[in-house]
């Protein structure tokens, strides 16, 4: 054992030099694994498609002819609804409950076939219980709306062109 062990370490020796220019090369290795070669060249592959390179330029110093990445607005929008989409959407989730879905399939029929009661027994509760939800919705989306613009109007301090200034939240972008 002690004589392989000191082949082992004398054909590193000699392949490598020394013990740490071993560890080096390791300590590389395993950076160019865990970096997928991002240090070295500035090229890696991504888990999805391996014959897939993609450049990494370092203080964003593009080549000619090289379009830089444009990125969104910092703009938050937490609302669910717009002015055009509010009546179908809302609808469209309020039909979606089992309740309130049962209780138009029971309406649609009650007007189809002759009924002892009028339909207007069952659509009155439907369209009161509708009516309430619907305005009850569109006022908390009112109210995210409020919010999302009172975040967006928010001044912050940024850096540009190595000076500091202030502008509103929603106009900043990644460069």
């Amino acid at each position: 054992v002690v004589s392989t062990q000191s082949t082992v370490s004398s054909g590193i020796n000699a392949e490598y030099g020394s013990f740490n220019t071993l560890q080096h090369y390791y300590i590389l290795n395993l950076t160019e694994l865990i970096l997928g070669n991002a240090m070295f060249g500035g090229l890696f592959t991504t888990n999805s498609d391996a014959n897939a390179i993609r450049r990494v330029y370092v203080f964003n110093r593009y080549p000619e002819g090289i379009k830089p990445q444009s990125f969104p607005d910092n703009a938050i929008k937490t609302s669910k609804y717009t002015l055009w989409n509010f009546l179908p959407k809302n609808l469209y989730e309020q039909f979606r409950r089992i309740a309130n879905f049962y209780f138009l399939c029971v309406v649609i029929i009650m007007l189809c076939i002759e009924t002892p009661i009028g339909p207007g027994t069952t659509m009155m509760p439907l369209i009161i219980v509708i009516t309430i939800s619907l305005c009850k919705q569109g006022y908390e989306d009112y109210q995210r709306h409020k919010a999302d613009n009172e975040v967006n109007q928010r001044l912050v301090t940024v850096i540009r062109h190595g000076c500091l200034i202030q502008i509103v939240s929603r106009n900043i972008r990644v460069r």
